[in-house]
């Protein structure tokens, strides 16, 4: 052996390197985009799982009163107590909302609290 050869040194050359650094973020470039239409997959199932419970309280209130809210006016109750009636007029926002988040008889007049029926 020759002393004068030049010795083998172990490691990665620069173009070496560079080739993984561009391999890796042509794959980051890939995998990102799918990250964010997975999280808007997931608020389009939050959001279709709340409508079907929406759907689901408007087909009860329906079954139980035999019309869909706010087709009736939701004021006119008589309400036990401290409860205050419904202030929703026929075929408004405010009659749908207090037919759905409040007591109702079947009439479709609301109340705040319930009373023994």
């Amino acid at each position: 052996m020759d002393s004068k050869s030049p010795k083998r040194q172990s490691g990665f050359t620069l173009v070496e390197l560079v080739i993984v650094v561009l391999i890796l973020s042509v794959l980051a470039a890939i995998v990102i985009p799918q990250f964010t239409s997975s999280t808007d997959d997931a608020k389009r199932a939050a959001l279709d799982s709340s409508l079907a419970g929406v759907r689901g309280a408007i087909d009860l209130y329906y079954q139980h009163h035999g019309h869909y809210p706010s087709s009736v006016a939701a004021t006119g109750a008589t309400c036990p107590g401290t409860g205050t009636a419904g202030t929703g007029a026929i075929d408004t926002v405010q009659a749908f909302l207090d037919q759905l988040s409040r007591y109702s008889n079947a009439a479709g007049q609301t109340c705040s609290t319930t009373d023994a029926t």
